[in-house]
């Protein structure tokens, strides 16, 4: 029994570039069968890729309480909350 078989990256990337213009003619294809049958409506949605990576670990994680039980906290935390929490 092989379980959940599941393509490795290489596999997916490979399908993509091999088959890029077969791909987005068949989005072409749904997205004029959805304008055909009304399944848009006139809002526009727009999709940002940008990537971020996050650190929220406890020597950097810094909240109002935290700075309120530090009252020597150095300028560098302060400068880590977001500006609307500042008190300056």
């Amino acid at each position: 029994m092989l379980g959940k078989p599941v393509s490795d990256f290489k596999t997916i990337a490979d399908f993509r570039k091999n088959n890029g213009k077969a791909i987005r003619l068949v989005c072409r294809e749904f997205v004029m069968l959805c304008r055909k049958l009304n399944l848009f409506s006139d809002a526009f949605v727009a999709i940002d890729g940008s990537k971020f990576r996050a650190v929220n670990n406890r020597n950097r994680n810094f909240s109002k309480a935290k700075l309120k039980k530090a009252p020597g906290a150095d300028r560098r935390q302060h400068c880590a909350l977001p500006r609307r929490d500042r008190q300056c």
